[in-house]
């Protein structure tokens, strides 16, 4: 709803968590960090918002930062549906 401030609480886009650190920091370019999916997957338990998915996928950052994420960019990237 507009004026409450009331949104997912997800990330609109997909992003590594060591990106997103240096954004609350200070501005640099979006295209800092490449993410490249590692093939590799689990089930995720964790809160359910919009933009996630049951599945978290791994990823490897160009900053040298591996994750997990169950966002749905992430899921799109990796190939699945």
């Amino acid at each position: 709803m507009p004026g409450t401030k009331a949104g997912t609480g997800q990330p609109i886009t997909f992003r590594c968590w060591a990106e997103r650190r240096e954004r609350w920091q200070s501005f640099h370019r979006a295209d800092d960090h490449v993410m490249t999916m590692t093939g590799r997957s689990r089930p995720y338990h964790g809160h359910k918002g919009g933009r996630m998915t049951t599945t978290a996928y791994e990823y490897r950052c160009s900053c040298g930062h591996v994750g997990w994420s169950a966002h749905v960019d992430a899921a799109r990237k990796a190939g699945a549906r």
